[in-house]
């Protein structure tokens, strides 16, 4: 016996092939938001990787960058993301990779890099400039804060090469103390890693490979755990000076 339905039969959507077909096939995704009360939630679309370069082929994923509006609660973040996560595959034709920015969310590498190269698809340009603004400036200062993080270690791991000599020809006021030299410049390294806004504490976190250079650092500091002062900075200007009791593993781990 043959089943018979009403339901009909909705056409497979072609693929995009450009920006100009994502943005159509994205507004009414981000319009039928409207349908739940939603409608301001989202301020900004655009895209970034393979299609914001041009360089999209037929094995492409879409990424894609939402930015939120300001007033947006958590119950409405929670929503939209449902309702537009749950169409996009489909309705691109392809895999989408989608980012959701809230307002004034810290920046992780990715995301800034992302505001740094995208393509508007949706919503107003002047989101894009605000925020890609913002982006700018951080990934600017964070690859300074890299450079001089690197150029500071190798400073005292030169140091550390040379530390059987300089300590036969330091006095040190104390037993178990650290070098002066090399003391200073560890404890102005620390401060400089930890010094940082919350915008630059998500950027830190994909650099962590660089901070493993710090190992043998690490290592000598461990040998002299008594003497050594750490002052710490947050990002609200909270400070904090302490003695370390096991060197500075834990701050470096």
């Amino acid at each position: 016996m043959t089943l018979m339905t009403n339901r009909p039969v909705l056409p497979i959507p072609a693929v995009v092939a450009t920006i100009g077909d994502i943005s159509a096939r994205l507004d009414p995704v981000l319009s039928s938001l409207a349908e739940h009360s939603r409608a301001a939630v989202v301020a900004w679309a655009g895209v970034f990787g393979s299609f914001a370069r041009d360089k999209q082929t037929d094995a492409s994923d879409v990424d894609l960058l939402v930015g939120l509006a300001p007033n947006a609660t958590d119950d409405d973040v929670y929503y939209a993301r449902g309702d537009v996560l749950a169409q996009l595959d489909e309705t691109m034709g392809r895999k989408v990779d989608c980012f959701f920015l809230r307002h004034g969310q810290p920046l992780p590498f990715v995301l800034c890099r992302a505001l740094l190269h995208a393509k508007t698809v949706h919503g107003s340009e002047a989101w894009l400039a605000e925020n890609g603004a913002r982006a700018k400036v951080l990934f600017a200062a964070t690859m300074d804060k890299v450079q001089t993080l690197l150029g500071m270690m190798e400073t005292l791991l030169a140091i550390l090469d040379r530390k059987a000599d300089e300590i036969s020809a330091t006095v040190c006021l104390e037993p178990d103390t650290l070098p002066p030299q090399l003391a200073d410049g560890l404890r102005e390294l620390v401060c400089y890693m930890y010094t940082r806004s919350n915008d630059q504490e998500a950027m830190d976190a994909y650099f962590h490979g660089v901070y493993d250079r710090l190992l043998p650092i690490k290592r000598i500091w461990d040998e002299y755990p008594h003497r050594v002062p750490l002052q710490m900075k947050s990002g609200e200007g909270r400070t904090r000076t302490c003695f370390s009791s096991n060197g500075i593993t834990g701050l470096l781990s």
